[in-house]
């Protein structure tokens, strides 16, 4: 962790000389694009803010109110990043992953949020649960969720939220928390949410922003950014301007992160091509590279006792024995829940166990049916790992039937 934090302090010692009129990560109004080689790291990410953007319009689906605040992080043109030809990584490379064994988790709670209560806001589908413990004691669950609007042939999407005294009974929250910006922004699709306290105990929200933009091969496709949001209830939010991407990853892709404070040091685990990959920071406006550091993607890290632990999506080839039929081109590979663990949240075993569950009637729930875990622990110490079961159907809560792994 030293090395980390030295290697961090030397590349945000270079980067603050070249823009000391950045006063902090949340009063600042214009922040320049920083372009930073250091030796020791593979690149620094830029971060942007947009200026003078415009007040976002309130959606057109009926009864869904605007939430007050509400800034758009305009896109701008990513420049080109050619990290140093000599930097090093500060970690090394990530084992093999290695299948240890497996862990069972059942239902808690089987609906989380009810079709009637997101029909009545006027909201859709629902993924990619993110939960959050509040000052107060009460937690925060937030969800990615999709309108689709016929008339136009697209879909509408928002983050919305639901909140609960006990982490077990949840009710929809009104209105949406964000709200996809035009077509012109860099989150004109926004999901996959993370929320996270602050050092200076205000809330920040890393989500994933989508827009259309040209590939390597000259073809348009989604690009991914993890865009940057604060609030100081977490109720009502604002956009920062600020984005993070990596231009070492093709289309400078960043997206799904996973926030944490350890030790002073702000750590983000994000994903690209199917690895995931960590950042450091020490305002959590100026990120760091530190290296791809396991196979896997859109990870939700906790800590219980004195052990962290990592759930993640793993593609199949690399989980199972035998992955099955050999896949045509067009098909989709199947993706499993998997959990690693940490003594530090910085260094992970390559000892990965399968995430296997029951429902409410004891029966088994299909690996296959299971996508995007969030987890969070419980006042009392308890385990609370979310899942979205049949791609966006409903929102299971589950629970471990047993001891987790140590190691």
């Amino acid at each position: 962790m030293q090395l980390l934090k030295i290697s961090l302090v030397v590349s945000l010692t270079l980067i603050f000389i070249g823009c000391s009129t950045v006063e902090s990560p949340i009063q600042s109004a214009d922040i320049a694009t920083v372009e930073v080689p250091s030796p020791t790291v593979e690149g620094v990410i830029e971060l942007k803010a947009s200026q003078n953007s415009p007040t976002l319009a309130a959606p057109t689906i009926a009864p869904v109110p605007t939430p007050t605040s509400v800034q758009v992080a305009t896109h701008l043109p990513d420049p080109t990043i050619t990290p140093s030809p000599t930097a090093t990584p500060t970690s090394a490379p990530p084992p093999k992953p290695r299948i240890a064994g497996s862990v069972q988790f059942e239902v808690d709670v089987e609906t989380v949020v009810s079709e009637a209560e997101l029909s009545e806001q006027g909201f859709e589908r629902i993924n990619s649960p993110a939960l959050l413990r509040l000052k107060d004691g009460r937690y925060r669950l937030y969800l990615q969720s999709r309108v689709d609007t016929s008339e136009r042939g697209v879909s509408e999407h928002y983050i919305i939220s639901s909140i609960s005294s006990n982490g077990v009974d949840w009710t929809l929250e009104p209105g949406p928390r964000i709200i996809s910006g035009g077509e012109s922004d860099i989150d004109s699709e926004s999901g996959e949410p993370e929320v996270f306290l602050g050092m200076d105990d205000k809330y920040y929200m890393a989500y994933t922003g989508r827009f259309k933009g040209i590939n390597p091969e000259g073809k348009e496709e989604n690009m991914h950014r993890v865009v940057f949001a604060e609030s100081n209830d977490g109720l009502e939010w604002n956009k920062l301007g600020i984005h993070f991407s990596d231009p070492t990853n093709r289309n400078d892709f960043a997206s799904s992160a996973d926030v944490h404070v350890i030790d002073d040091l702000y750590v983000m685990y994000y994903t690209s091509a199917q690895s995931i990959y960590r950042a450091l920071s020490e305002d959590g406006l100026t990120w760091v590279r530190d290296g791809r550091i396991q196979a896997g993607h859109d990870s939700s890290t906790v800590i219980v006792g004195n052990t962290y632990y990592m759930f993640c999506k793993m593609p199949e080839h690399l989980v199972l024995k035998n992955p099955g039929k050999k896949r045509q081109p067009e098909e989709r590979e199947t993706d499993s829940i998997m959990m690693t663990t940490s003594n530090d949240g910085i260094n992970w075993s390559n000892n990965y166990y399968k995430v296997k569950a029951r429902d409410s009637n004891g029966d088994k729930i299909p690996r296959t049916m299971m996508e995007n875990p969030g987890a969070i622990v419980l006042q009392d110490g308890s385990l609370r790992l979310f899942l979205s079961v049949g791609r966006g159907g409903n929102i299971y809560s589950l629970k471990p039937v047993e001891p987790l792994p140590l190691e």
